[in-house]
């Protein structure tokens, strides 16, 4: 988008990271929610939802320093300090490391479909997960052509099929 050759582009950012809101228009489309990866045959892999503060004495793989710091965070809200033992670049090799047991990631809920099967994944405690913000960005001060505002309805459209369902109850 630098150079003016995109008109939008779907973009995400935590919390603690910012988008060039002087020069974008960023129009949210939903609040993605991290999961925890865990090696198909770790103990907690068949709970399907755990607290942060349950895995304290867990290796963690990261890959860049956004998520490195998104996950220090949300450890040290939940109590502790995680132990990051292997840092990857690459969305795969993370994977790799988990599926071989060198250690659990997090990982967002979009990405649930793109996951090897000898990885399982586990929701947070809604006070434990930490959330990433997914937008679709424009030029501010630029008019809308037509066929972006209705790109951009198409976005929101199925961006509100994978907003996830408030569920009741104890059920987190």
């Amino acid at each position: 988008m630098h150079n003016g050759e995109l008109d939008v582009a779907v973009v995400s950012a935590y919390p603690h990271e910012s988008l060039d809101a002087d020069r974008l228009e960023l129009h949210h489309l939903l609040d993605d929610l991290l999961m925890v990866a865990l090696p198909a045959g770790h103990e907690m892999a068949r709970r399907g939802a755990v607290r942060l503060a349950e895995l304290a004495g867990e290796s963690w793989v990261e890959g860049f320093p956004g998520s490195a710091e998104t996950l220090a965070e949300a450890c040290l809200q939940a109590g502790f300090r995680p132990r990051i033992d292997f840092g990857v670049r690459s969305w795969t090799a993370k994977q790799g490391f988990v599926a071989a047991g060198l250690g659990l990631a997090l990982v967002p809920r979009l990405a649930a479909g793109a996951l090897r099967p000898d990885i399982v994944l586990a929701r947070l405690h809604p006070d434990d997960a930490p959330v990433r913000g997914v937008y679709a960005a424009t030029w501010r001060g630029i008019a809308t052509p037509p066929a972006v505002a209705a790109f951009l309805g198409y976005l929101d459209s199925a961006a509100a099929e994978l907003r996830p369902v408030p569920v009741g109850g104890s059920a987190f």
